[in-house]
Order: structure tokens, then sequence, then C-alpha cells
């Protein structure tokens, strides 16, 4: 069996410096792979809660998040696409001693949140805000981010 030189492992042959720079030089540049940076963590606590027919919702993750004490005052404002509760020292609702927040009846039907619903909580620390919202609006809040997931899976999947 004969020896047989493959070019394609073999560099090619300079005769000076100068000359091995220029080949260099001419060789395809290497592609840089592109390095995923972490992501910074949000600043956004999210929990999921259950309400029961009191209108309570156990919170305790979130309430630490905030740093909110038991039987702090607070208000509570009925938006047209969540409910905000924020500290309030006239507000006229305080939370619990337990670790839970009490939804009251009212705000609960400006948002169409009833009992046994599941609720999201976001706590926003940086604004000292507790946004409530229900699993609908999360589901419409995602939807467009979903189907793209969806699509590009699809893609993938077909040759």
């Amino acid at each position: 069996m004969s020896e047989q030189i493959i070019s394609g492992l073999v560099p090619p042959r300079v005769d000076s410096p100068l000359q091995a720079r220029g080949a260099r030089q001419k060789q395809w540049p290497m592609s840089v792979p592109q390095i995923r940076t972490e992501p910074t963590p949000p600043t956004t606590v999210y929990g999921i809660g259950h309400v029961d027919r009191a209108g309570r919702v156990s919170a305790s993750p979130i309430l630490r998040a905030l740093d909110w004490p038991p039987r702090q005052p607070i208000a509570i404002t009925a938006t047209s696409t969540a409910l905000v509760i924020y500290p309030d020292p006239t507000g006229v609702h305080r939370l619990p001693a337990t670790a839970c927040i009490v939804l009251p009846s009212r705000a609960r039907r400006c948002c169409g949140i009833r009992a046994g619903d599941a609720v999201l909580l976001a706590a926003d620390p940086v604004h000292d805000l507790l946004l409530v919202d229900t699993l609908t609006a999360l589901d419409a809040a995602l939807a467009d981010r979903h189907a793209a997931a969806r699509a590009e899976l699809t893609t993938k999947a077909t040759p």
C-alpha cells in the first residue's frame, strides 16, 4: 500500500516569515461562536395563588419580596387590566396577620375574579407594587410568544 498525501491536512509550504504571514491572511476567518450571556435576573417576583371564598390568596414569598409587614395599610385599585395593591398609610385596607392578601369582593368583580380562580401575583419591589392578574390575562399576554415558539419548533422539525 502506498502513502497518499491529503492536501487539506497539509499546510502550504512557505519559505519566509513574510510569506507565512500572507498565507495566514488568505485563509478563511474562523467564525466566532455566539456566546450566550446569562440574562439579568428579573426584578419582578411572580407567584400563582388561588382565591378562596373570602377573597384570600396565600402570598408569603410575594410579601417577603416586597418586605411588607403584617397589618400594613394598603390601597387596592382596580384598573382595566389588573388589581394594583400598594402601601398607603391612609389606606382603607390592611394586610392580614397571616402571609396572605385579601381581595375585596368589589375589586374582584371589576376584574372578573371568582372564588377558586387562580391568579398571577406580580411583586414589583422597585415600585413597591403588587399586581394581581387573571390567568386568562397571562395567557393572552403570552399568546404571541408561544405561537412563535410553536412555529419555530415546526420549522426545525420539518426537513
